[in-house]
C-alpha cells in the first residue's frame, strides 16, 4: 500500500524488533534488514500506524518547532 507520505527511519523511534534494545531509528542498517518472522507483523503495523497518522495539532507543531530551534 501507498501512503501520502513515506515514514521515515527517525520517525521509528518506537518500533524496535525484539532481538533488538534500540529502537529501528537509531540502528545503523547497511543494505537489507533482516527481521525475524515473528516480529515482522508488529514491525509492519507499526509502521502503517505511522503511515496512517493525522495531521498534527498545532500544539504538536509548535513542540516540534521548539524541538529544531534548539
Amino acid at each position: 500500500m501507498r501512503y501520502d507520505e513515506p515514514v521515515r527511519l527517525a520517525e521509528c523511534d518506537d518500533v524496535r524488533i525484539s532481538t533488538s534494545r534500540k529502537p529501528m531509528s537509531e540502528r545503523v542498517i547497511l543494505g537489507f534488514t533482516y527481521i525475524r518472522p515473528e516480529d515482522a507483523l508488529s514491525v509492519v503495523e507499526a509502521i502503517r500506524r505511522k503511515a496512517r497518522r493525522e495531521r498534527p495539532s498545532h500544539d504538536e507543531l509548535v513542540e516540534e518547532m521548539s524541538k529544531l530551534g534548539s
